[in-house]
């Protein structure tokens, strides 16, 4: 029995995932048409692009209107001396661990006057 209950709430949660995602996305769009006579979206692994990132690569964006290559370069927007601070209920705080830097600047190739 507490198997299936298990099963059921796991169930329940993507099921409430997948559903907000899709709300997120069509939001999204009713945003960008208020503000764009015409833009295109395309879907991209963030995984595949920190990977890329990081290793200098170049990462090949699938348009509407063709492929798009950008190159990207770590961009830490964080003072350096930044703390992370928690605090709890009862006013302790706790600083936190510096976490890994996921902020980029780049160029499109063959366009060094582009910023993305």
């Amino acid at each position: 029995m507490k198997n299936i209950l298990g099963f059921l709430v796991l169930l329940v949660a993507i099921i409430a995932t997948v559903f907000s995602v899709n709300a997120f996305a069509q939001t999204v769009d009713a945003d960008l048409k208020k503000v764009f006579s015409s833009y295109g979206l395309t879907t991209i692994s963030s995984q595949e692009v920190l990977r890329k990132a990081r290793a200098g690569e170049v990462i090949t964006l699938n348009t509407g209107n063709g492929n798009l290559q950008i190159r990207l370069t770590e961009n830490d927007v964080r003072a350096q001396g930044h703390k992370l601070v928690a605090k709890g209920a009862k006013g302790k705080q706790d600083v936190l661990a510096r976490t890994e830097n996921v902020t980029f600047k780049g160029t499109v190739v063959g366009d060094s006057s582009s910023i993305v």
